[in-house]
């Protein structure tokens, strides 16, 4: 049962009181936000909320991460949460790869490879140059692309780490800027009969981790579609395949440098590695990886 008053007021008393209530609200101090005592002279209001001008100073307002000083106008926020004045952005340099301003303190400081790269110190934490950890990363790598159903076990492919300037000459005419470049060999008997097939990866050297993880294992799809697919492949169609086998890897780690490396591959605005792996995905999250792979063995132009 709900149960209603009917309640008669006394409008004019009522409003009577209002009008007190608010003249006493009126001359009361206003209590600061942070601190919780009154404020008297100047103050700060911010966000509907005041404050003593040193509480919101010290304690309250947006600060540039590099110089430090209190943000008031236009500024920068990168994926990690660091803000900063406008006006740094293209005075301080930022890592090529996790794109923080590069600075002792934001990111650690940071060096300068001898092919020009500039890299912050949190991200060379993690760089690989070492061939036998890449190697070891590869074997896993493998096995777990295996898992995926993107079976490249037994096949040999040796990997080598180089330079910026020797990855421009092996990838020339590439699409993009590669972080990795597969080189596939063939020869055939005659009437067309493959007799033998060589790979070799080479991989950019001192890319942080999981920069490696992914572009390795877009290139181990590559060496999938080499020995599986049609060797004509529309580009938008390949590419897009070979970072959705990325995706398919660094999906599954929980770090916040995982998710960078996430977040620009579904961003990257390139039309054939960007728009080619948004375009896979959604084929995948309509009919599956297996319906994927199994389009790509008999196919050379997307399904879209």
């Amino acid at each position: 049962m709900i149960v209603r008053k009917i309640v008669f007021w006394n409008w004019s008393l009522i409003i009577g009181l209002l009008l007190i209530g608010s003249a006493a609200i009126a001359d009361r101090p206003p209590e600061c936000k942070y601190c919780g005592k009154k404020i008297t002279g100047r103050y700060i209001v911010s966000e509907g909320y005041n404050y003593h001008v040193k509480c919101y100073e010290n304690h309250i307002a947006l600060r540039c991460a590099l110089c430090g000083g209190i943000i008031n106008d236009e500024y920068f926020e990168d994926f990690w949460g660091n803000t900063v004045h406008s006006k740094h952005k293209g005075e301080v340099p930022q890592c090529e790869y996790c794109r923080r301003f590069i600075s002792d303190e934001i990111s650690k400081g940071g060096v300068e490879y001898d092919d020009g790269r500039k890299v912050c110190g949190i991200c060379r934490e993690h760089a690989v140059d070492d061939v036998a950890y890449a190697e070891a990363v590869k074997t896993k790598l493998t096995k777990t692309l295996k898992g995926q159903g993107i079976d490249i076990v037994g096949v040999e492919v040796p990997l080598y780490l180089v330079n910026k300037s020797t990855m421009t000459e092996l990838s020339a005419g590439s699409h993009a800027d590669p972080l990795g470049f597969t080189h596939y060999e063939q020869t055939s008997y005659a009437g067309g009969i493959i007799a033998e097939r060589s790979f070799k990866i080479y991989m950019l050297n001192g890319l942080p981790r999981f920069e490696f993880i992914s572009a390795l294992a877009h290139e181990l799809m590559h060496v999938w579609m080499f020995t599986n697919a049609p060797t004509d492949i529309d580009p938008v169609l390949r590419e897009g395949s070979c970072n959705y086998a990325a995706f398919l890897i660094i999906r599954n780690y929980p770090d916040k440098e995982a998710r960078f490396v996430v977040d620009n591959m579904t961003s990257d605005p390139n039309p054939v590695y960007g728009e080619g792996f948004r375009r896979v995905k959604k084929y995948v999250d309509r009919h599956g990886v297996s319906k994927w792979l199994e389009y790509l063995k008999s196919n050379k132009y997307p399904p879209w």
